[in-house]
């Protein structure tokens, strides 16, 4: 089983949108050979960060659904209205790595 976590980043004006795509294509991602299941996630701490968590058979499965029309058309409506500014994601990160504490 290969499990694929993706991060994203909205505005807060955009994370309602963003929803609405996925609850329309999540049962069309679900029924897409191969997929197990796919769950939306939202940060508690910082509900701008939304992701997607999906179950598949096998690495085959999940890029022949990498490949698809499905993916490139939810994709392409997706990245449309997460923040995708590289500098704020890389900020992020080195934020989320200075909280993480060595014991």
């Amino acid at each position: 089983m290969i499990i694929r976590f993706v991060k994203m980043y909205f505005k807060p004006a955009e994370i309602n949108t963003f929803k609405t795509i996925f609850f329309e294509s999540s049962p069309l991602i679900k029924s897409f050979p191969g997929c197990l299941d796919v769950k939306l996630l939202q940060d508690k701490l910082n509900p701008t960060i939304l992701s997607t968590l999906s179950h598949w058979n096998s690495i085959e499965d999940l890029e022949a659904y990498r490949k698809s029309n499905l993916f490139k058309t939810t994709w392409a409506k997706t990245k449309f209205y997460s923040m995708l500014n590289r500098k704020q994601i890389v900020l992020s990160r080195l934020k989320m790595m200075l909280e993480i504490k060595a014991y």
